[in-house]
């Protein structure tokens, strides 16, 4: 008999842990019944072929309670067997749920992170002790890297035995076919020249106004090259004023969400990511299945792993760190900058390693080579597996 598994989640926009489930469901409904609770699919850019219910009232409010008891009832009816949770409020919610069910909480995030980023609400702060105390009573918590496994059970003293890593995975065999898609005429044209790409949620997180800090110093030493940013978020419009300031408005390009994105990818010369922390970041390994060298910040979470081999990865580095499959800088600060200021410590180093991959090709080609070797430590096979051995658990 299949198990009945439920996943949990807000919503389904663009965003790591969104797309995940929606790899997820997809992959295992043939060997389990699977259901997906969100609160909402409105603007949805990720809807998996499998049962899907919204529960409106799983938000923060008045009607909080109503959500929790409608998810409950739910559990009872499909008589699910794994609840399977993604973000910190919908872990809460599943637990509250509990119905008979297992309860699973997936921790995508480092959460050692900069009390910069934390909101200050009260809600909030509620809802960080509920995660700490109900996290210790799961059945099991899934992590998406292993530093994100050591910050949890540091943080709130999980039981090892409890805890399990299981990165994202890559559908390569499909990523190499959308990634030959063609592009419209009026990408081709940006794309004719050598792009610099970086792909995420425009937000604190991803810190890409560093990079359209630093890339108007390397337009100074090639006027063709161009920068692409690909997502959406509240700070779209900082970057395109900031964009302005520097008179760049014909070399630097702010695309919303693209469902395809190994196009842009595998078209490209080279990907920055300079988060400021991360779980296991997709976009990685998405450029690593597409051949494209990589710059990344050495951030909070499982950035590093990915790109190094070395064991000492408790040490944030303070240069350039040429790693195994990519480069690594320092994390750049969280202050927002104005167009006349002077690139910071950490801005300079990440225009450095810029300038360095793009102009030593001997290196460049070795991190283009040696990108497919590493891809597939984390094939949907391989994942997929640690997965079902998971699921499949008495």
């Amino acid at each position: 008999m299949k198990k009945n598994i439920l996943f949990l989640i807000g919503n389904m926009t663009s965003g790591g842990a969104e797309k995940v489930i929606y790899n997820l469901c997809n992959s295992l409904k043939n060997k389990y019944n699977i259901t997906l609770v969100v609160r909402t699919l409105d603007n949805a850019d990720y809807i998996p072929d499998v049962n899907i219910i919204e529960i409106e009232e799983l938000r923060i409010s008045r009607v909080m309670f109503k959500g929790i008891s409608k998810l409950k009832r739910i559990k009872k009816e499909l008589n699910i067997d794994i609840s399977i949770s993604f973000i910190m409020k919908y872990c809460v919610f599943n637990y509250l749920s509990k119905a008979g069910d297992k309860i699973y909480f997936s921790t995508r995030n480092y959460m050692g992170i900069n009390k910069h980023f934390l909101p200050k609400s009260i809600i909030f702060k509620i809802f960080i002790k509920l995660y700490k105390k109900y996290i210790k009573r799961v059945d099991k918590v899934i992590n998406v890297s292993k530093s994100v496994e050591e910050d949890q059970i540091k943080r709130y003293k999980l039981d090892k035995n409890n805890s399990v890593v299981i990165e994202n995975y890559l559908d390569i065999e499909n990523i190499n076919k959308l990634k030959k898609e063609k592009l419209s005429r009026e990408e081709m044209n940006i794309f004719k020249n050598d792009v610099i790409l970086s792909v995420g949620r425009y937000n604190e997180q991803k810190g890409q106004w560093h990079l359209i800090r630093v890339f108007n110093e390397i337009v100074k030493y090639d006027n063709n090259i161009k920068l692409v940013l690909i997502g959406r978020g509240p700070l779209k419009e900082y970057y395109k004023k900031l964009v302005n300031d520097y008179n760049l408005n014909d070399k630097v390009f702010i695309f919303d969400f693209k469902e395809n994105i190994y196009k842009y990818m595998y078209n490209s010369k080279l990907f920055v990511l300079n988060s400021f922390y991360e779980g296991m970041p997709n976009v990685l390994l998405e450029s690593l299945a597409c051949s494209l060298p990589i710059i990344a910040s050495d951030s909070y979470g499982g950035t590093k792993e990915i790109l190094s081999i070395r064991k000492d990865n408790d040490n944030f580095v303070n240069n350039i760190s040429f790693e195994e499959y990519g480069v690594l800088v320092p994390i750049c600060d969280y202050k927002k900058y104005k167009a006349n200021y002077k690139l910071t410590k950490e801005e300079i180093i990440l225009k450095d390693a810029i300038l360095e991959l793009l102009n030593n090709k001997k290196l460049y080609d070795n991190y283009k080579k040696k990108s497919i070797n590493r891809v597939s430590d984390f094939s949907k096979e391989k994942i997929l597996k640690k997965w079902e051995r998971v699921l499949d658990e008495n």
